[in-house]
């Protein structure tokens, strides 16, 4: 009888101990959606936001998710995350989510930003450079994104500047050829 009772004691320890180990690493923060044509207040699944109201809810260890559709303008991360927790932005369904810059704006921005994450979106059109991680950025993931048409000039579709363990991983970039389409590499990382 003592003996079943100390195993069915250790064997709640044991389970305990397993629980509490599978949870360190990645702490969950809060998941927030946003939609083309969203305009929810509370970023919900059901009630989507716009990116801009999706991007001011983000703090360490939160995700935002973007449902299909092209949203245009960009996203400037405005935040870090950290080592247990990051920030994450990335597309519902990968390939379905568009950010267009218009020519006006850079698809992706972040400077002096660390623990980022940013998935499965397509970036496309912009002023500048495509997607620029850059001004000391640190630990940011970049995985299954696609990058097409910088600004005209010195300018490329991944670019990685001044910043240090950077991930580009299952990315793809293409540029149209043109006067109008000058854009000067596909990936380039320099200084860090």
């Amino acid at each position: 009888e003592v003996r079943k009772r100390v195993k069915g004691i250790l064997s709640v320890i044991c389970s305990m101990v397993l629980f509490a180990a599978v949870g360190i690493g990645e702490a969950a923060g809060a998941t927030y959606y946003s939609s083309p044509s969203g305009s929810g207040t509370t970023c919900s699944s059901t009630n989507p936001c716009s990116l801009t109201t999706g991007l001011g809810k983000l703090a360490a260890g939160n995700t935002l998710l973007l449902k299909n559709g092209t949203y245009y303008g960009g996203i400037t991360v405005g935040v870090s995350g950290t080592s247990t927790s990051p920030v994450t932005i990335k597309a519902e369904n990968d390939g379905g989510a568009i950010v267009d810059g218009q020519g006006t704006a850079r698809p992706l921005y972040m400077t002096g930003k660390h623990y980022v994450n940013v998935e499965g979106i397509v970036f496309r059109n912009s002023s500048a450079d495509v997607i620029d991680v850059s001004g000391g950025s640190s630990y940011i993931n970049l995985r299954r994104l696609s990058a097409y048409n910088s600004g005209v000039g010195n300018y490329h579709l991944f670019l990685i500047y001044n910043s240090n363990h950077v991930l580009v991983e299952d990315c793809v970039a293409s540029q149209t050829q043109g006067s109008n389409k000058a854009g000067r590499y596909c990936f380039v990382s320099f200084t860090g």
